[in-house]
């Protein structure tokens, strides 16, 4: 339903979603320009868009002769050198080598993902038929390939360092002093930068501070109030420990603790603590050891060790106080109600104004953007809210992704179709239907009776359909929709349709048939006029006939000369059928 849909939804959606992302006209796009490219690039398909050009070069061994296995295998293994070159150029060799395996599972197990077409260049055996070589030229999505680096927590190499705050306590036993601090700082900046994050602060504070910034599980109001002053997403908080606190176990050894805080919230982000035992294996020292350079050494470089992508939660740390969120929409029943939500909760002027559609699942829909304001109570804010004729039943965190369970409350709204007697007809289309009309034999079946209305671009604004009478419908550009339905018909009644063209045109017209739940059931590329039947699905007493084009809105044309004046009627072939 989802695919048949996509490819249909145009027309009065564009206008609807402009100044955020409109996610389902990209379908149209790759499909329109994968058609041309397979046109125009002898028989291999070409996305355009996002897409950069690469190629590479692969040789594998042929086994039993098997040219095909061999040219298959070769394939692989330069799409795959592709990808993983687009990879390197993307991730500090740091990460790649510490985050190989899962980079090979999530990334180099996908190809498909980020390759948008591929043609060979290059595709032949050696001489000796021992060796098979190839070439391949690939357009791979760097958007996407970004994307799921970042989903990994890796920092991605060419961006602006994201400034972080370093705060400590002024009686820090280790950075107090002056020698210690400089060479720790050192250290801390460096490890920063494999992250992309750049100390914008570095400064001591005063004892009460410090306490607040020592305990990370307590209320995270005060430290909010505290951390307020530093303009940047975060706020790391260094503390080394060399004296055993009072009542602390026997086994307590020196220690240094750096504390990630966020900004925004005051809320502890992640805590990462470095132990040093003794060498030896000796007794912990029952007075405070010495602070010289090798017992900080020893402290910072474990430390600093565990600043990885995965320890600092870099994805919640976004310059500006956004966030990114994704929220992820279950309870839509077709494709129609999917579509309404969006123009109602992802409006202008609203928070989330910038999301865009990221991906489709069998029983939900999730979006991603980013979210500025105060999460907490953002559940509570929407639960049981009604946004215009959508009631969300249930709102809900789930892996730092927020569910919400909709259902549609009003009951959709048709735009009724107008009368079209022969006076009210302009004079291109009155020629038209005059010239269609003589060269029928019975004219008057398709003398229409009736016009359509907009905005008729989806399911809820559907016009109605006059069994027995022909309606006269104009699709502006490729981007346009009519949509009709069909209601109050017997389950299992068969009608038939008639589609006639007025006159010529640049489109490639398209007829969908979809059930009372926006499943698509049939689909019909006429050239010049088509007959079919339709029947109404078993427990069900309607559908939905949409005509479009068949490819969709292209982003070089501006659609304004191309449209497609056409008739249809609907008619109960067994006449005994009240």
């Amino acid at each position: 339903m989802r695919q048949g849909a996509a490819l249909a939804g145009g027309g009065r959606r564009q206008g609807a979603w402009r100044g955020r992302a409109e996610p389902l006209l990209v379908g149209l796009r790759v499909a329109a320009l994968a058609l041309a490219g397979w046109l125009l690039g002898g028989g291999a398909l070409w996305a355009q868009d996002t897409a950069e050009q690469r190629s590479d070069s692969a040789q594998v061994p042929i086994f039993e002769d098997n040219l095909d296995d061999a040219r298959t295998r070769a394939v692989q293994v330069a799409r795959n050198s592709i990808v993983r070159k687009a990879v390197e150029e993307l991730v500090a060799p740091d990460w790649l080598a510490l985050y190989d395996d899962e980079i090979r599972r999530r990334i180099l197990g996908r190809l498909d993902r980020y390759i948008a077409a591929f043609r060979l260049q290059r595709s032949e055996p050696s001489l000796d038929r021992t060796r098979y070589a190839v070439t391949v030229q690939a357009q791979v999505n760097r958007p996407q390939l970004t994307e799921d680096l970042r989903e990994l927590s890796l920092p991605i190499r060419g961006e602006p360092p994201r400034p972080i705050a370093v705060i400590y306590s002024a009686h820090d036993p280790v950075l107090a002093l002056a020698s210690q601090r400089t060479r720790i700082l050192a250290d801390l900046t460096a490890r920063l930068a494999l992250l992309n994050l750049a100390p914008s602060v570095v400064q001591a504070v005063a004892a009460p501070v410090a306490q607040l910034l020592a305990a990370p599980h307590a209320n995270p109001a005060p430290r909010q109030q505290a951390l307020r002053r530093y303009r940047s997403p975060a706020v790391l908080f260094l503390a080394f420990a060399l004296r055993a606190p009072p009542g602390a176990p026997a086994e307590w050894v020196p220690a240094a603790e750096a504390t990630l805080y966020q900004t925004e919230t005051g809320e502890a982000l992640t805590q990462i603590v470095q132990r040093a035992r003794p060498a030896g294996g000796a007794s912990p020292a029952s007075v405070a050891p010495a602070p010289g350079p090798e017992l900080a050494a020893l402290l910072v470089e474990g430390l600093l060790n565990q600043f990885q992508p995965r320890t600092l939660p870099l994805q919640q740390l976004v310059a500006g106080g956004a966030r990114p969120l994704k929220i992820r929409v279950s309870g839509f029943r077709n494709l129609a109600e999917e579509e309404a939500f969006e123009r109602a909760f992802f409006r202008r002027d609203t928070p989330f104004e910038k999301f865009a559609l990221r991906e489709i699942g069998p029983e939900s829909v999730t979006y991603s953007g980013t979210y500025s304001e105060e999460r907490r109570g953002l559940e509570d804010a929407l639960q049981r809210r009604m946004i215009e004729g959508f009631e969300v039943l249930n709102a809900f965190w789930v892996n730092n992704v927020l569910e919400l369970d909709v259902r549609r409350r009003d009951p959709p709204r048709q735009q009724e179709l107008k009368p079209f007697p022969a006076e009210q007809r302009q004079g291109s289309v009155a020629e038209m239907i005059d010239a269609l009309l003589a060269a029928q034999q019975e004219p008057q079946q398709l003398d229409p009776v009736y016009a359509e209305v907009e905005d008729n671009g989806w399911h809820e604004r559907a016009n109605p359909i006059p069994i027995g009478a022909a309606v006269y419908g104009l699709l502006d550009s490729r981007s346009d929709v009519d949509t009709f339905v069909a209601e109050y018909l017997p389950s299992g009644e068969t009608l038939q349709v008639q589609w006639v063209l007025l006159g010529r045109t640049n489109l490639s017209p398209a007829l969908r048939v979809y059930d009372e739940q926006g499943a698509l059931l049939q689909t019909h590329f006429p050239r010049s006029r088509i007959t079919f039947s339709i029947t109404v699905p078993k427990g069900q007493h309607g559908f939905f006939l949409e005509m479009g084009d068949r490819y969709g809105a292209m982003e070089w044309e501006s659609g304004g000369y191309l449209n497609t004046h056409y008739l249809f009627r609907v008619d109960r072939p067994n006449a005994a059928t009240p």
